[in-house]
């Protein structure tokens, strides 16, 4: 009955309107009570980020995990004072790391106050490691907490690869897509052990800023966390431009007006 509830929530906030509106004060009351928040973007979406950092602001959590940022990049956001987005980017290295402009990052980490930040980004050998031996292998023992070991069924293995083969302008060979789907399991793992990690060392709440694929609750990251700890309360929020995306993956959701990009299928040669 809950679930359904926070689903009956999200529809109505998504279409409700489709103009961007600040989060309301029961979305945030809603989210305040859970122990870890994923908030969900599409990254080169400015909307979303200055949704995160108005939730942020207004929960005012112990700690926020980053998928952008390695544990080395978020020891060292700890001890900066931000003055500016040039600043910040230059001292972790964002530009390099090849994520959307720091400018339409910058509110969430104003946002932070004395929020913890924690890193979730793995290393290149590790994200090699899943595509070539599987996402349990990956991690270790670690894996097995969050059901690595477990194969995907039937049917959620062949819409994950129906899925990315979209994803990719259906151009990718399909052979090569259960290998990335190894890795994006590897990066829903990591993501939950570094919100349960950060949930056991600040004693919550916890925000966790990632991508919707990875904040949606059938397969992603907050179900691997719920897996690991029954006991912790967890939620899930998707922010989705216009009328495009599935606000019943999540348990709740907002609209974003939708930003002008490129068509990326558009520089794919046939």
């Amino acid at each position: 009955m809950k679930q359904f509830s926070r689903m009956i929530a999200a529809l109505g906030l998504c279409f409700a309107t489709q103009a961007f509106a600040e989060p309301s004060a029961a979305l945030i009351t809603a989210l305040s009570d859970a122990d870890v928040i994923f908030l969900g973007e599409i990254h080169d979406n400015p909307y979303h980020h200055q949704s995160q950092a108005a939730i942020i602001a207004a929960i005012n959590p112990s700690a926020v995990v980053f998928e952008m940022l390695s544990v080395a990049q978020a020891d060292k956001v700890r001890d900066l004072e931000f003055i500016t987005a040039a600043e910040l980017d230059s001292i972790i290295g964002w530009t390099q790391s090849g994520w959307p402009s720091m400018e339409i990052y910058f509110p969430i980490f104003q946002a932070l106050r004395d929020a913890i930040p924690y890193g979730a980004s793995q290393p290149r050998f590790v994200m090699m490691r899943a595509y070539k031996d599987g996402a349990a292998l990956s991690l270790g023992p670690v894996g097995s907490l969050f059901g690595l070991e477990v194969p995907l069924d039937e049917a959620t293995f062949q819409a994950r690869v129906d899925l990315q083969f979209r994803a990719h302008c259906s151009k990718m060979p399909r052979e090569m897509i259960p290998n990335m789907i190894e890795v994006q399991r590897m990066r829903d793992a990591t993501l939950a052990d570094a919100a349960l990690t950060a949930l056991g060392q600040t004693g919550g709440p916890v925000v966790v800023i990632t991508g919707n694929g990875h904040a949606r609750n059938d397969w992603g990251a907050p179900m691997m966390a719920q897996h690991a700890d029954k006991a912790a309360k967890i939620a899930s929020l998707g922010h989705l431009e216009g009328g495009v995306g599935n606000p019943g993956l999540y348990d709740y959701a907002l609209v974003t007006p939708t930003i002008e990009r490129n068509d990326p299928c558009d520089q794919i040669g046939e």
